[in-house]
């Protein structure tokens, strides 16, 4: 794997491939993880991006655009020696970043699921908000949408806005 570190520290797509090598050899077989990594360069508005199996975080645009971030591969740790695809785009100002866990679209109560398009409609909704707040307005909906049910999963979100 010496050939493959060279260019890592710059490529989700070959830090990913590593870190499934790692665990793939070092963790009991049925162990695995999603993961998704990326990097963002703040001057050029330049994100570049592998999905290791996660749900796809999602670039919410002013203009109501949703772009799904979904380049990669298979979970880390259940098979060796996979290559993990990565992309790269350019954001524009006012973009949201959203990344969230499954414990956010999946709850359900009599209507059904939460869902993504919930979610997408909220943020867009709540967009010009501090992100904080944001965050809140979600995890709230989420509470009320599940009602007096237990909470199944984790409600994780992040977020972040391109200035």
């Amino acid at each position: 794997y010496e050939s493959v570190m060279q260019g890592a520290e710059v490529s989700p797509g070959t830090m990913l491939s590593l870190l499934n090598h790692q665990l793939y050899h070092s963790t009991p077989m049925e162990k695995y993880a999603t993961l998704f990594l990326a990097i963002y360069d703040g001057e050029t508005r330049r994100l570049t991006y592998s999905n290791a199996g996660h749900l796809p975080p999602l670039l919410l645009g002013e203009d109501g655009s949703c772009c799904r971030l979904h380049h990669g591969g298979t979970v880390v740790g259940l098979f060796d020696e996979v290559p993990y695809a990565e992309d790269t785009g350019h954001l524009r100002p006012g973009d949201i970043f959203l990344a969230y866990s499954d414990g956010v679209t999946e709850p359900e109560n009599d209507f059904g699921e939460f869902g993504e398009e919930r979610l997408v409609s909220i943020v867009q909704e709540n967009r010009d908000l501090p992100l904080a707040r944001i965050s809140e307005v979600v995890t709230a909906a989420v509470d009320d949408w599940i009602g007096a049910a237990e909470q199944p999963d984790d409600v994780t979100l992040a977020l972040a806005r391109v200035r």
